[in-house]
């Protein structure tokens, strides 16, 4: 069986850009769970001195650089006319904080780019764990793989290239408990809580 995965909007520039910087930020949970366990490195005075906290710093300019450089440019379209707050479009967290900054004054840029980094550190790891899993485990029973399937097919039929909209996502019942299982199954943290795929399928979207 094969599961189209259409694609995904390119006004989405961010994550796009994002995605192909390849900034290392699985390297960085590595780094902080290795500090967390060791005890000697809690003192940040100690920490500097180490090749992981070298590493640490690397990755987070890496980081600071990308979002700063998306963060003005995005703000030179706000100032040029380009992009407008009251365009009755729905707008990312980024152009929620940077509308207001323009506006209020009372969040600087240095407060925006440290949201942008959070949420992009943790959304694209979280987000690739629980599609990891999600995958695994909607492959380990064939019969919830076809009714997804079949889901997708009643809404999509052939169409391989149109994006996914909101719209769609909303039909999509079935895929939506599927995921949730998954979420209470396996959080995208290091604790894991195993259930069965099937027993905490609700009847009423059965098919």
């Amino acid at each position: 069986m094969v599961l189209f995965i259409h694609k995904i909007d390119p006004k989405n520039l961010f994550f796009v850009r994002y995605a192909r910087k390849r900034i290392p930020h699985g390297k960085a949970y590595q780094l902080i769970i290795r500090r967390l366990k060791r005890i000697h490195l809690w003192s940040d005075f100690t920490y500097s001195f180490t090749k992981d906290y070298k590493e640490m710093q690397h990755i987070i300019q890496s980081l600071d650089e990308f979002t700063n450089a998306i963060l003005q440019e995005t703000r030179k379209k706000y100032l040029t006319g380009e992009l407008s707050a009251n365009d009755g479009k729905r707008k990312s967290l980024m152009h929620l904080l940077l509308e207001h900054h323009l506006q209020e004054k009372d969040l600087n840029e240095d407060g925006i780019r440290e949201e942008m980094n959070t949420f992009m550190l943790a959304g694209s790891d979280t987000t690739a764990q629980s599609m990891t899993w999600a995958l695994y485990l909607v492959g380990l029973y064939p019969e919830i793989q076809a009714k997804v399937h079949e889901e997708i097919d009643s809404i999509f039929g052939s169409d391989t290239e149109s994006h996914v909209t909101e719209e769609n996502m909303k039909d999509m019942k079935y895929s939506e408990c599927v995921l949730k299982v998954e979420f209470h199954s396996y959080t995208p943290n290091n604790t894991l809580i195993s259930f069965d795929l099937k027993t905490y399928l609700k009847p009423s979207v059965k098919k």
